[in-house]
């Protein structure tokens, strides 16, 4: 039987399947038609007074006007014993309705082998005229034909192996575990005439606890189990019932059962010790039974049961709610364990996508470090040759202007290429770090934004609020300018997901050895497939309007100061970005930088240099370049051949490319420092700023100036130089 055809079933029509009690049910609504009722009821009256709902069928179109849990109630007292043995059947039916409902009844009751009783009631809606007499022959007749029935003895034991499978199909065909308990407890309750049925569910907290979790629908009028359903949350130490918020710790009925690993059952509830029993006894509770639900050794909880009757459980309904107990145990377990399990596996889906984007940015890095490699050693030699023209003293000046808006072109080429490195800077270490406080980072930020979101946003008829919420006082060891960006970054994106307007609110919290910084927007929110590629290079959603480089910068900047970036978002409903950075827990010691400023010298001379490079055009600028700033320059392309130059003259310094074929800067610097010690080497690259961390750089290397160089840059290094060769 699929979910879905469970969900459809009436649960009389599912508890009917079994055949016989199938024929009980067509039985029932057959007197239903004979006797013109709006309602008829079938059980048993077992000889010790207990009363068993075998079928209840209402008109079609109709609701219940009796409650066969209100009618086996009254009948299953002592006080009604005697009126059971009445022979006026007139008398019975008018006690009944007296003590249950002001509605036309008919009651039969016909013997049974071994001292029970078959009971068949009808009841019509209050208004409607009584029963007649051939009414009440008609019943009679029709249940002398129930008790004739062969195989009647064994229908408890059949509904009872059914109601098992019952709940084993439930439990293992729905997912959802409330359903399984619902399902579970309600047809328990009908089997316990009178009973309220819960599940108290074990949970990992300290000490032994327990949550309500489930229950059945309390043996009351609407009214009072309304009234009842909306008892106020009971302390730590007492229980009110039922609430689905009520907790129960320490020492409580329920704990003590499921510590002894024992059924407990109380009666005479209002005579007990403990206080929560004598609550239930006001609640008109006679008894009550703590049966505690294992897999194995691991605890899972309590499945309680309230009598309303005074002689509370039989021997045989406290064996079917301990089999049901045997039953829900490992199909709670399992719940839980699948919970689990599907909990485990979204993390490793998670863990999975950030190494899929860890390797991919990793792979995106690579290229874009080779490809601006290459881009650099050609802007180097193109911005190098137009400032040499701009040099010129007899330069026209419409040249001039065209030659100055090339150098401008090249320079904001030299800094795109800058921003693709950044995709391979992930592991070169902070440059120009200092200790920042997040919180006045966040708000220099939004001071440097309000353009975007508060003026911009006022012209454009929409209102855009940013709130801090700034918890933290903690400090970071960052640079502030690249933080400055990834916070840019994430405000202006959230700006422009609020089209209408809305609200960012930025929080910063301390959490463990880290500082979270929360950027919360009302915007359109994000796709899971959006989610999954928000950080990748180039992808962007904004068409034309974006590069689809500045969260995936970010990234690589978040990544480089140990940190984490994530993003959850919902579609319609805004998006959330979290940065993580670990906290300074004490005041390091400033490491100086080797792109450090140079400060200018006051005298100059001319320098020997030694110029290696492999690439023709940047060789030709930096000869042409020292040549116009007065220094004499002896130029190779070839690594080994400028070695062998070294070692046959003299030279004041050594400007050589990093990548090189044959032998590479490096190991150029390396063979300096051998051949000449007091030669200093000034190291030329197109990968970036990858090696202003290097620990491993040789000793004679002084400088690493990134490409493109400008002519300005170069005379400011040598003129270091040159201060200390003139003294």
């Amino acid at each position: 039987m699929t979910t879905q055809s469970l969900h459809c079933l009436d649960y009389d029509t599912l508890r009917a399947s079994d055949s016989t009690h199938l024929w009980v049910h067509y039985l029932a609504e057959a007197v239903r038609l004979g006797v013109a009722a709006d309602q008829v009821i079938i059980g048993i009256c077992h000889s010790n007074g207990t009363l068993q709902e075998l079928a209840s069928v209402l008109a079609p179109g109709e609701e219940q006007c009796l409650h066969a849990t209100d009618l086996f109630v009254h009948i299953g007292e002592p006080a009604a014993a005697e009126l059971r043995q009445s022979d006026d059947l007139a008398q019975t039916k008018s006690e009944v309705q007296q003590q249950v409902l002001p509605c036309p009844m008919l009651l039969i009751r016909e013997a049974l082998p071994g001292g029970s009783e078959v009971v068949l009631v009808a009841a019509r809606k209050p208004g409607r005229d009584a029963f007649s007499a051939g009414h009440t022959q008609l019943a009679q007749a029709l249940a002398r034909v129930l008790c004739a029935r062969p195989t009647f003895d064994e229908l408890p034991l059949l509904l009872h192996v059914r109601l098992l499978t019952q709940i084993a199909q439930v439990g293992g065909s729905n997912p959802d575990l409330n359903f399984t308990l619902r399902f579970a407890l309600r047809e328990l309750a009908r089997y316990c005439p009178g009973c309220w049925a819960s599940v108290w569910l074990h949970e990992s907290r300290e000490g032994p606890s327990l949550q309500l979790t489930a229950y059945s629908d309390p043996p009351w009028k609407t009214g009072r189990c309304t009234a009842l359903l909306h008892t106020n949350k009971a302390s730590s130490s007492s229980v009110q019932l039922p609430t689905t918020t009520c907790l129960l710790v320490r020492e409580t009925p329920l704990v003590t059962a499921l510590e002894k690993r024992q059924i407990v059952y109380w009666e005479r509830l209002a005579e007990q010790s403990w206080d929560v029993l004598r609550q239930w006894a006001a609640l008109g509770f006679h008894a009550a039974a703590a049966i505690p639900l294992f897999v194995g050794q691991e605890k899972v909880g309590v499945l309680l049961l309230l009598s309303k009757r005074s002689v509370g459980f039989t021997r045989n309904e406290l064996h079917l709610a301990a089999t049901i107990a045997e039953l829900l145990g490992p199909i709670i377990a399992c719940h839980r364990l699948t919970g689990q399990l599907s909990q485990a596996y979204e993390q490793l889906q998670r863990a999975q996508q950030q190494l899929v984007n860890a390797e991919k940015m990793r792979a995106l890095g690579e290229l874009a470090s080779g490809m601006a490699h290459d881009f650099n050693n050609a802007l180097c030699g193109t911005l190098g040759f137009i400032e040499l023209a701009l040099r010129e003293p007899q330069l026209p000046a419409a040249v001039e202007e065209l030659l100055r808006m090339a150098r401008t072109c090249a320079l904001d080429a030299a800094a795109t290429v800058r921003r693709v490195q950044d995709f391979a800077r992930w592991e070169r270490g902070l440059q120009n770090a200092e200790i920042v406080l997040v919180n006045d980072l966040v708000r220099q930020v939004v001071e440097l934004t309000r353009p975007r979101w508060h003026n911009a946003a006022r012209a454009g008829s929409r209102i855009i609020d940013v709130q801090l919420d700034l918890q933290s006082q903690a400090h970071v060891m960052a640079n502030p300018s690249e933080l400055r960006e990834v916070l840019t970054n994430i405000i202006l994106n959230a700006v422009d997901a609020m089209p209408q307007g809305g609200k960012i609110t930025i929080t910063t919290q301390d959490e463990e050895n880290y500082v979270a910084v929360h950027v919360r927007d009302t915007g359109m929110g994000m796709t899971p497939e959006v989610q999954q590629r928000v950080f990748e290079p180039f992808f962007t959603t904004k068409k034309e309007r974006g590069t689809g480089l500045g969260l995936s910068i970010s990234y690589a900047i978040i990544k480089r100061h140990g940190g984490d970036i994530s993003v959850e978002s919902e579609l319609g409903r805004g998006s959330t970005f979290t940065i993580r950075l670990p906290v300074v827990r004490q005041d390091p010691t400033p490491v100086p930088s080797n792109g450090s400023a140079l400060a200018c010298p006051k005298h100059r001379a001319s320098l020997r240099i030694l110029v290696v490079d492999d690439e023709p055009h940047v060789v030709s600028f930096l000869r042409q370049s020292l040549l116009h700033l007065g220094h004499q320059p002896q130029t190779f392309q070839d690594p080994e051949q400028a070695l062998d130059d070294l070692r046959r003259n003299c030279y004041d310094l050594v400007i050589s490319d990093l990548s090189m074929p044959k032998v590479d800067g490096l190991e150029l610097a390396s063979a300096c420092a051998q051949i000449a010690p007091q030669v200093p080497v000034v190291l030329l690259t197109g990968w970036g700023e990858q090696l202003r961390q290097g620990d491993s750089l040789p000793a004679a290397v002084r400088y690493v100036l990134n490409k493109p160089i400008t002519i300005q840059q170069l005379e400011q290094v040598l003129h270091h130089f040159a201060s200390d060769h003139g003294s």
